[in-house]
């Protein structure tokens, strides 16, 4: 079972995402991670919520979104959630491919987003329901016991 660790709703605005970073990273460290775990968990994350807001709602700056960060025995999951088109399968295709890619690599300044959730998250799953699409990363570690026994944290509004 999932245990919600931190539940991050924003707007769809880049600079939104340093919030969001910081959030994740703390939670990564709760659920166990150590510190350069939880900066590839975050660096996986923040890729995927910059593609959903640059390509899934275009740039559109007030669209919502949600990001939940949970733990199981196998590790941490993150959602993240949004409502723009859907994605398609290629694209999640492409995620799951990039497993070996180094994200520190030189390379253009866009174009670096699937890679690098591929090369950070050691799994990527896609479903829509009812026009809301939920990305589901997640990172193998084992989940402390302060984790799990932590209390569901509330929602944080960062609008």
């Amino acid at each position: 079972m999932n245990k919600v660790l931190t539940i991050f709703r924003m707007a769809s605005r880049l600079s939104r995402i340093g919030g969001l970073a910081e959030r994740l990273n703390v939670s990564a460290v709760v659920a166990g991670a150590t510190a350069e775990e939880a900066s590839t968990v975050e660096r996986g994350v923040v890729a995927a919520v910059t593609n959903a807001i640059e390509h899934g709602y275009g740039g559109q700056s007030n669209m919502p979104m949600k990001i939940v960060v949970g733990c199981t025995p196998q590790g941490l999951n993150i959602d993240v959630f949004d409502s723009g088109p859907a994605i398609p399968p290629a694209v999640i295709a492409t995620m799951r491919g990039c497993r070996n890619w180094d994200p520190s690599d030189p390379a253009p300044e866009t174009g670096k987003g699937l890679p690098t959730i591929g090369a950070c998250m050691d799994g990527v799953s896609y479903d829509r329901r009812m026009g809301v699409n939920r990305l589901r990363l997640s990172k193998g570690l084992t989940c402390t016991a302060a984790a799990k026994a932590q209390p569901a944290a509330p929602a944080v509004q960062a609008d």
